[in-house]
Order: C-alpha cells, then structure tokens, then sequence
C-alpha cells in the first residue's frame, strides 16, 4: 500500500521537509536519504526541489515516519 508524502528542499539545512499526508507528521530528511529512499526507487525525480508522491509504506517506515495504523496502536 502507498501513502502520499509532499516534499520541499530546504537549501539552509541541505535537506529535505517531508510531509505525511495521512497525519501532517513532517521530518526532515538528509539529501544522502532522500535520494536513497525516494529518488533511486523511482519515487521522485533528482533534481527535484518541491513535489509530491504516493510512497511504498515500508519506505515511510525506514524513513522514520508513524503510519496511522501505527499510531492507533500505540493510543490504545
């Protein structure tokens, strides 16, 4: 399954502002990462400075973020 994440360079840390869309969680996420997880796997373009994608949910998971049903789980 994929979830929606946006994305948005942020050139003062030399990293990346990303947003899940489910939860509005955001990280920030090193280029090295980013390109690692979201660019080489066909995600988003190199070079791409602000976008969204619809991303595998085991790539959210390694970059870091809690999925919904996560969340739940962790609340009850």
């Amino acid at each position: 399954m994929n979830k929606l994440i946006g994305f948005i360079f942020q050139p003062e840390m030399n990293a990346f502002l990303v947003t899940l869309a489910a939860t509005g969680e955001q990280l920030i996420i090193e280029v090295e990462d980013f390109d690692s997880f979201i660019v080489e796997q066909g995600f988003a373009a190199r070079g791409a400075y602000l976008g969204g994608s619809y991303v595998n949910c085991e790539v959210i998971e390694e970059l870091g973020f809690t999925l919904p049903h996560q969340a739940e789980a962790m609340l009850a």
